[in-house]
């Protein structure tokens, strides 16, 4: 990976795989995908910015800790 956008790239694999998987989730194009997504959201469905973004931002964590129990459990 020659551009190190998320904190992935910080843990290495083969000692921490769990570990890995999450700091892979925390990546900074992610973050603004969703920043725009709940801004986007916020605009058409007239809600409040903030609840938008917590609405978005709860199910990306919802999703990703269901992934990174899949990966924990067949690991």
């Amino acid at each position: 990976n020659p551009l190190a956008s998320n904190l992935g790239a910080l843990i290495d694999v083969s000692e921490h795989p769990l570990l890995y998987r999450m700091g892979s989730a925390v990546d900074v194009f992610t973050i603004w995908v969703l920043i725009l997504t709940g801004i986007g959201f916020a605009c058409v469905s007239k809600l409040k910015r903030s609840t938008s973004l917590a609405v978005v931002f709860g199910w990306y964590a919802l999703i990703t800790l269901i992934g990174i129990g899949f990966a924990a459990a067949f690991s």
